[in-house]
């Protein structure tokens, strides 16, 4: 059904339009395509050149690596049917040339969207082919066809007799319109009927900013996504909420090459007022410097530039106070400055400068089964920042049953903030996964993270050069932004894969693995918002590589391969671990030593040690999960009765060491 659907509205209309093309010049009645989009669009993408911008497209190494996708299978069949018509008919699609084109995406029922699509006729269209040009390309043995008068418009009903599906078909005016679904086609004609039909401001706003030099554009409908969302998030009710209302429509020009694209584009917003999106908007842009202290190995980062955070925040909590939740804050705040006998805006935020920082990095050799996620915050002044954090720290411990725990690793204090929640109620919900947090201050800026590890490792980074600023990756994707921005997003795909590993179930992980060629596809990607007029301008860059190595790999099944070694020498491992090693072993772990199977959540030795050497019980695992060794050390040497197993669990040896 599909592939003929695309030798209707490619070939067959095209085909007898272009035969009687010379003889049309006269005026032709237009209709104004927009106005043919049924309102509920959650999507819109326009093109001008829609053959030419296809083989450009088709032939790019986005799609070609991208369409070996097992889920794109059904797509590529059909993109390569596409390919096939283009190319035996080429004097009969020059009519296409400058030919405007749009898809829209729109919701039928709570689990399911199909597509409207509109082909500009042009002067073919004075000759109302849709009906001969079905009949001549089908046969009755496939199909059933059925016509239909709908507000003075014909409706063909094509209905395949193999898969029982139904493809709809009208002419308006000079567009031909098609779909899958009877009633975004005639919906589509109940606008054209509309005299006082005008499009959202919202959108037009967004459109006169677009160029219209790339291979298409593509306009998102914020009042819609939530919905759309739904089908393939599983927990997003809060999230896409948020961003349905924040935002209105968001357009964009793309421009794909060999191994980027660049989209520039325009977000507009609603008309409430009663927005934080338009407080950012209001105070947004600003240089950020995050790049000198964040690690490269961030996986990805959401950084916020506000100009003036005091009048910002002011301006937040004159907002709270209309919202059902103002009295409940309000009473939250007031019982724990009462308690700390503190106040909040002059002594937790009064410190707070241009920049704000969440980001998630890929797991260190320090961490495991532990999220490298940490919130940045830029100070004004940091050694105010001090002032103002010690003075808090004063404060819990005399008053509380809570306490600060400081450690020392190197010449950075880090501290740890025992009172659960404070983050979320006084930050909000983008701060909910700082739920004990720990902090250090690096340059200007002060760390939070809900591990000291995450923080010693972002400091040994620091330390070693190996941040942001001097990543290629990074730099070469933000080059291609504005240098003010109010919200800045980053990523690393090969980065991103590691890092969200640490959360996919164990039945997953197989095809989570046969995922990874096309995550590690990404290099990177950077978008950004910079605040100007009443809404953001918006550019994103997105680099691409195709890791041959990976490609039509999957990853080494290991769940059957056992180490052949009897036992590793684990204590020379010990005398050689890196100074944040020895720090996190001695004054974060207590003396635990862990170390895991490469790629694998499995434990491979479980042991205690004092002083730099083993010193209690050890256990060595297999990589099913079985015991290869227990027994006991004192001061780096094996005392008492040891066993050794098989992969099995079986005991197959005992032994007696030391005293």
């Amino acid at each position: 059904m599909k592939k003929l659907f695309l030798s209707i509205i490619g070939l067959g209309v095209l085909a007898v339009g272009y035969i009687t093309y010379s003889f049309l010049s006269e005026q032709i009645d237009t209709a104004n395509p927009l106005q043919l989009i049924p309102p509920n669009a959650i999507y819109i993408l326009e093109a001008e050149d829609p053959i030419e911008n296809w083989k450009s497209f088709s032939q790019s190494t986005f799609w070609t690596f991208l369409k070996k996708h097992p889920s794109l299978a059904e797509i590529n069949e059909e993109a390569d049917y596409l390919d096939t018509l283009l190319n035996n008919n080429r004097h009969t699609f020059k009519l296409l040339k400058n030919r405007h084109f749009y898809m829209s995406a729109h919701m039928k029922g709570a689990s399911d969207y199909d597509f409207l699509f509109l082909i500009d006729l042009d002067q073919a269209s004075k000759l109302n082919l849709v009906s001969k040009t079905i009949h001549s390309l089908t046969s009755d043995e496939d199909y059933t066809i059925r016509e239909n008068d709908y507000k003075g418009y014909t409706i063909t009903d094509l209905k395949d007799k193999t898969d029982r599906d139904h493809f709809y078909l009208t002419q308006v005016k000079n567009y031909l319109v098609c779909s899958y679904t009877r009633k975004l086609v005639t919906t589509s004609i109940d606008q054209i009927e509309q005299e006082d039909f005008a499009m959202p401001t919202s959108y037009t706003q967004v459109a006169d900013e677009l160029d219209t030099d790339g291979l298409a554009r593509i306009y998102l409908n914020y009042s819609y996504l939530d919905n759309y969302l739904k089908l393939y998030l599983t927990d997003n009710s809060s999230s896409t909420k948020a961003l349905s209302r924040s935002f209105s429509y968001t357009g964009l020009d793309l421009i794909l090459d060999k191994d980027h694209a660049t989209l520039s584009g325009y977000t507009s917003l609603p008309d409430s007022v009663e927005l934080y999106t338009k407080l950012l908007q209001k105070y947004g842009n600003t240089r950020f410097r995050f790049d000198e202290v964040i690690s490269a190995r961030t996986a990805y980062l959401l950084a916020l530039g506000i100009d003036d955070f005091d009048e910002f925040y002011q301006d937040i909590v004159a907002l709270r106070e209309k919202e059902e939740s103002a009295a409940a804050y309000n009473s939250i705040k007031n019982k724990v400055e009462k308690v700390l006998g503190l106040n909040l805006e002059k002594d937790v935020l009064a410190w707070i400068g241009d920049e704000i920082i969440l980001a998630q990095n890929r797991p260190s050799k320090l961490h495991r089964n532990e999220e490298d996620f940490i919130v940045a915050i830029k100070a004004d002044d940091i050694d105010f920042a001090k002032e103002k954090l010690l003075l808090l720290q004063k404060k819990i411990k005399r008053r509380t049953p809570a306490r600060f725990r400081k450690l020392q690793y190197k010449t950075y204090p880090i501290y740890y903030l025992d009172i659960k929640g404070f983050f979320h109620v006084f930050f909000g919900k983008a701060f909910g996964k700082l739920t004990k947090p720990y902090y250090t201050i690096i340059d200007d800026y002060v760390i939070f993270s809900n591990s000291p590890r995450t923080l010693v490792s972002t400091i040994e980074d620091y330390e070693d050069g190996l941040v942001l600023a001097k990543s290629t990756e990074y730099k070469a994707a933000v080059d291609e932004l504005p240098s003010s921005n109010t919200l800045l997003v980053y990523a690393s795909g090969p980065r991103a894969y590691d890092a969200l590993k640490q959360n996919i179930k164990e039945s997953e992980v197989a095809d989570y693995k046969k995922s990874k060629p096309y995550l590690t596809f990404f290099k990177t990607l950077a978008l950004s918002y910079t605040a100007s007029g009443t809404g953001f301008e918006n550019e994103m860059y997105v680099h691409f590589v195709e890791d041959a190595e990976l490609v039509g790999e999957l990853p080494p099944d290991r769940s059957e391969k056992l180490s052949s070694e009897y036992l590793e020498d684990y204590a020379a491992k010990l005398q050689s671990m890196s100074d944040a090693e020895v720090f996190v072993l001695q004054q974060i772990n207590n003396g635990k030593f862990e170390t895991y199977y490469t790629g694998n959540q499995q434990v491979k030795i479980l042991a205690e040690t004092k002083n730099g050497r083993f010193h209690g019980d050890f256990i060595e695992y297999y990589i099913n999960g079985n015991k290869r060794s227990e027994g006991t050390y004192r001061k780096g040497r094996k005392i008492g009765r040891w066993n050794y197993y098989d992969d099995q669990g079986t005991r197959t040896e005992k032994k007696w060491e030391g005293l």
